[in-house]
């Protein structure tokens, strides 16, 4: 069985998916942006394709771990951003909300990379 929810964004109203969730939506946007400028990347990833066959395929050992775990943090960070606005109907005022939320994620999580 399937959604029987919604299949709109409370976002930008368009028609949601995976895809979409993790790298095209505004807020995952505004956080893949913010990793790239702190990390000093020329491009953010767009895809799951993208992802793996132009940033983990090229990268080192280590780098693909680290690389994991962002996309990871992100996909969690977005959905739980998501689920907040879905079914609790909670909009977060600040987009900084969801950086905070990345953050937290990933120093929880930072005892799972070599």
């Amino acid at each position: 069985m399937g959604w029987l929810g919604n299949i709109h964004c409370k976002w930008c109203g368009e028609n949601e998916d995976v895809h979409r969730l993790i790298f095209c939506c505004p807020l995952s946007q505004v956080i893949w942006c913010f990793i790239r400028d702190a990390l000093d990347w020329e491009n953010v990833p767009i895809s799951r394709e993208d992802f793996l066959y132009n940033w983990i395929e090229v990268a080192n050992t280590k780098t693909q771990i680290i690389l994991f775990w962002l996309l990871v943090g992100v996909s969690w960070t977005v959905w739980k951003q998501h689920n907040d606005i879905v079914f609790k109907e909670k909009i977060h005022v600040h987009i900084d909300c969801g950086i905070y939320r990345l953050f937290s994620f990933l120093l929880q999580w930072r005892i799972l990379v070599p």
